[in-house]
């Protein structure tokens, strides 16, 4: 299996606007990845997620995903699909796409250290999520594109969703969205 160096930028979305928080090296298999991480200041009123309370962390074992398939593209002018619904981190994405399709979305029940069912994507690869841990009112998500690769970490807030961009698709490329909730 071919490996690359990828370099992604993370960015933060707070009541601020888009921020980038930092670059990132990662080695992954076959694949350059864009990340798109929620919102991560300290400060809460400048963010717009909502966590869920100490008591309930220790407990939660499980928790519900939904997974988005999204076609990008460039076009003359900005599209974002109805079935999308309100996604503004949609319009800050930093490349240049301007059209999102919805392709197809999945429920998911994320089981605490279990990896879901694998998801098949429209160009053949293929998509797996483990929730590893739940902390600070938030879920750490393992999201795995390579079969047999270590994946990516996210730290997702309750009810915001992540972006994982940049497997190419009939002249675009492929954005996968997740929102976790309890």
């Amino acid at each position: 299996m071919k490996t690359t160096n990828a370099r992604f930028s993370a960015v933060s979305f707070g009541s601020g606007g888009l921020q980038k928080i930092g670059r990132v090296c990662v080695r992954l298999g076959a694949v350059a990845v864009l990340a798109m991480l929620t919102p991560r200041e300290a400060n809460a009123e400048e963010t717009s997620f909502v966590t869920i309370g100490e008591e309930l962390q220790a407990n939660i074992t499980s928790a519900n995903a939904e997974v988005s398939i999204i076609h990008a593209t460039e076009g003359p002018t900005k599209f974002i699909d109805p079935q999308l619904g309100n996604v503004p981190q949609l319009e800050q994405l930093p490349f240049k796409y301007n059209n999102f399709r919805l392709l197809d979305k999945r429920p998911l029940v994320l089981q605490k250290g279990s990896a879901a069912p694998e998801i098949k994507l429209v160009n053949g690869g293929s998509l797996v999520l483990t929730l590893t841990d739940v902390k600070d009112g938030r879920f750490h998500v393992n999201l795995n594109l390579a079969k047999g690769g270590s994946g990516m970490n996210f730290v997702a807030s309750n009810g915001v969703p992540f972006f994982v961009a940049g497997q190419p698709y009939k002249g675009g490329v492929l954005v996968i969205g997740v929102t976790v909730r309890k």
